[in-house]
C-alpha cells in the first residue's frame, strides 16, 4: 500500500500560521480609537463655533410680558442645544478561519495468465512399407491488469464579523458642571438698563458716637442685560442731620461695578452753659449782674436765661453769644448775659439757668438717588439715621 501524501494538510497548517490576526483584530479596535477621537473634537468644535464668541457664551433673548410689563429671559445658547457626545461603547470582533485538508491513494492490482491460442504440426517419417503420422496442437492465453489512483485536495476559508455600537454618551462631569453654572446664569430683568444696588437700604448708628462709613456696590446694565464699564454715576443726596457728605463716584470697573463709601459726620456732644448772679450793690434786693462761668458748646441758637429763687420776683436776663470763633457759621456757646431788670424784694442771691443746647433729633429717612446717562438708569437707596440726642 502506497504512503499517504501529506502535502496537503502541510499546507494547511502553513496557511493557518500565516493568518494575521494582529491586523484582523487591531485594525478594527483602533478604528474605532480614532472613531472615538473624532468624535471628541467634533464635540469641541460645536462648543467653539456655535456655544461661544471671543471666549464668552453667545446669549440668546426671549422677549415676554410679564404683570402687564415687558420683560426679558437671557438664556445661554449651550444650555437649550443638544450637544453632540457621541461614544463607541461596544465593539464586537468575530472571526473564523475553516481549513480543509484531504488526501486520498486508490491502488488496484489485477494479474491473470491463461493459455490461448492454437498450432498444430504434421510429421509423416516413412521405413519401408511402414509410415507413420503425427499431429500436434498446443493453445496459451496470459493477461496481467494494474491499476492505481492518487487523489488529494485542501481548501482555506477565512470568515470575520465586526460589530460597532456608538451612541449619545452621558456627558463628563466637567461639562455638567459648566451647563448647570450656566443655567444657573439664567435670568428674567426688565427689557431696559438697570442699576442693582447692594444694599439697597443702609442703617446708620447714633452719630452722637463717631464717624460712619457706609459701603455700596453699584452694578449697571444695559438692555441686553450686560454690564458696562467705564460709566460714571452721578449721586443725588437728601437733607438730613447730619448732612451727609458729598459724593464723587469713581466710573464702573471693566464688570460694571464701582463702590463707594457714604459718609455720616460726627455730631459733637454739648455742654450746657453756667452763670452766676451778683446782686446790686446799691440795692441789694435786686439783681445787678450775671457772670458767665461756663460759656457751654453746641449752642446752634442764644437759648433763654431763666432767674429763680432768691426769695424776689421780676429779674430778667438775655444771654448773648461769643462770636470769639470766626470759623463757625453760627456761634456755637454763650458770651455774655445781659440782666434786663433786676426784679425786687430778694433777700438771697437767686440762681441763674441757661437752657441747655441739647435736643433730640428724630429717626430720618434719607433718600440717594444714583443715575447714569448711558444707558439711562437710575435708583434710589434709603439711608435709616436713628434717633439721637446731643
Amino acid at each position: 500500500m502506497p504512503a499517504i501524501d501529506t502535502t496537503p494538510s502541510n499546507v494547511a497548517t502553513s496557511a493557518l500560521q500565516g493568518i494575521p490576526f494582529s491586523s484582523l483584530i487591531g485594525g478594527p479596535l483602533q478604528a474605532a480609537i480614532d472613531a472615538q477621537a473624532q468624535s471628541a473634537n467634533t464635540t469641541i468644535d460645536f462648543i467653539q463655533k456655535v456655544g461661544l464668541k471671543d471666549g464668552k457664551t453667545i446669549p440668546v433673548e426671549f422677549v415676554y410680558y410679564a404683570d402687564g410689563r415687558e420683560a426679558k429671559l437671557i438664556v445661554p445658547l449651550l444650555t437649550i442645544l443638544p450637544i453632540p457626545y457621541l461614544a463607541v461603547d461596544e465593539v464586537d470582533i468575530e472571526f473564523k478561519a475553516n481549513i480543509n485538508a484531504s488526501s486520498s491513494t486508490y491502488q488496484e492490482d489485477t494479474a491473470s495468465s491463461a493459455t490461448s491460442g492454437s498450432g498444430s504440426a504434421e510429421v509423416k517419417v516413412g521405413w519401408g512399407l511402414f509410415s507413420a503420422k503425427a499431429k500436434f496442437q498446443a493453445s496459451y492465453s496470459s493477461k496481467k491488469d494494474s491499476k492505481a489512483t492518487q487523489k488529494s485536495k485542501y481548501s482555506v476559508e477565512y470568515t470575520m464579523d465586526v460589530h460597532v455600537h456608538a451612541g449619545q454618551d452621558s456627558m463628563p462631569a466637567g461639562l455638567a458642571k459648566v451647563l448647570n453654572i450656566l443655567e444657573g446664569s439664567i435670568t428674567s430683568t426688565a427689557n431696559k438698563a438697570n442699576l442693582q444696588i447692594a444694599p439697597s437700604t443702609l442703617v446708620a448708628s447714633d452719630p452722637t458716637n463717631g464717624k460712619q462709613k457706609l459701603l455700596v456696590t453699584a452694578i449697571l446694565f444695559d438692555e441686553k442685560a450686560m454690564r458696562v464699564a467705564g460709566q460714571t454715576l452721578t449721586a443725588t443726596i437728601g437733607t438730613s442731620k447730619p448732612a451727609i457728605e458729598p459724593l464723587t463716584l469713581e466710573p464702573t470697573d471693566e464688570d460694571g461695578t464701582v463702590e463707594f463709601e457714604i459718609k455720616i459726620p460726627e455730631v459733637a456732644t454739648t455742654v450746657q452753659a453756667t452763670a452766676t448772679a451778683t446782686m446790686d450793690t446799691s440795692d441789694p434786693s435786686k439783681v445787678g449782674t450775671i457772670k458767665v462761668d461756663n460759656g457751654g458748646s453746641g449752642y446752634t441758637s442764644t437759648p433763654n436765661v431763666t432767674i429763680t429763687g432768691g426769695g424776689g420776683t421780676g429779674a430778667t436776663a438775655t444771654a448773648e453769644m461769643d462770636p470769639a470763633n470766626p470759623s463757625e457759621a453760627t456761634p456755637s456757646k454763650v458770651g455774655t448775659i445781659k440782666v434786663d431788670n433786676g426784679g425786687s424784694g430778694y433777700t438771697s442771691t437767686p440762681n441763674v439757668t441757661i437752657d441747655p443746647p441739647s435736643k433730640t433729633e428724630q429717626a430720618q429717612r434719607v433718600k440717594l438717588k444714583l443715575e447714569s446717562t448711558t444707558p439711562p438708569a437710575s435708583k434710589t437707596i434709603t439711608i435709616i439715621i436713628p434717633e439721637y440726642t446731643t
